[in-house]
């Protein structure tokens, strides 16, 4: 679905001010997965995942969506965006119609779809966010943080891309709104779609994905599974990032003589683990 080949990008080139943000970036995120891309503040992971729908363009490269190439002359890039829905940090910050249902249809409403069409686009987006449909005709700045963040997504939605990517999506909301958004998003993939999640909570990419890419120094420097990518404790650590905050609970129990697995990152599989070595008592 997303490939990237010897992709580089810098900004202002040519200018006295150029400064390169990605290099050699090899990648692809094939249809139906479930991804985070993680590293620290000003690793590349912003300006990468603004290929994905041709935001940017590579300086040298190429980025292809579903087998086209973004830089070739002529591409229809309206298409590619059609694909590749993004959702950005504080998406909530984008709302700007009298109603929920408006807003929602914004994006609908300028591919020139029928009055028809869109209604029924933005019905399907809302049901599969969980959004009730009483609060469509509401104002969207009387909602919740977290229903804020849902009806944003929902305008993406209502475009039926193929790929949804999410910058930062639980950026600001509670624990219960945090849950409820990691759990659509697992629902969205399980659907069918594929997803992209850029994220800088370690617990949240170890409950929600199954692959992870690391950015360092503007190119990637771990592509693999949760297990593999966070069995590098002492290389995140010196990228500024870390591992999920159980699986250091977990490596001092072990380290006190607990017969317990080593590759633990999330508190169900924690749980689950010491359920096992608990013996009853009696």
């Amino acid at each position: 679905m997303i490939e990237c080949k010897n992709m580089c990008h810098t900004y202002q080139a040519g200018s006295p001010f150029e400064k390169q943000v990605l290099k050699n970036i090899n990648l692809k995120i094939e249809a139906g997965e479930l991804v985070a891309i993680i590293g620290h503040t000003g690793s590349g992971k912003s300006t990468l995942i603004q290929h994905f729908n041709a935001l940017l363009k590579p300086t040298s490269g190429s980025v292809i969506i579903d087998g086209v190439d973004i830089s070739t002359p002529k591409t229809d890039l309206r298409q590619i965006r059609k694909k590749v829905g993004l959702v950005f940090q504080y998406p909530e910050h984008q709302l700007m119609e009298e109603t929920v249902r408006r807003d929602i249809a914004f994006g609908p409403k300028n591919l020139g779809l029928s009055d028809e069409d869109i209604n029924d686009r933005v019905l399907v987006a809302a049901k599969a966010i969980g959004l009730k449909e009483e609060l469509l005709d509401k104002s969207p700045f009387e909602l919740s943080g977290g229903e804020k963040r849902r009806v944003a997504i929902a305008g993406v939605l209502a475009m039926e891309p193929d790929v949804l990517v999410l910058d930062e999506p639980t950026a600001g909301l509670d624990p219960a709104g945090r849950d409820e958004l990691l759990a659509l998003v697992k629902k969205l993939n399980d659907c069918g779609m594929t997803i992209v999640l850029v994220s800088h909570s370690m617990e949240d990419v170890a409950n929600t994905v199954r692959r992870i890419i690391v950015m360092n120094d503007e190119t990637i420097a771990y592509d693999g599974s949760v297990c593999e990518v966070f069995s590098h404790v002492d290389e995140l650590s010196e990228m500024g990032l870390s591992v999920p905050q159980i699986s250091l609970v977990i490596k001092k129990l072990r380290e006190r003589g607990v017969d317990i697995p080593g590759d633990i990152y999330t508190v169900e599989q924690a749980k689950n683990a010491l359920l096992k070595i608990i013996k009853p008592k009696g």
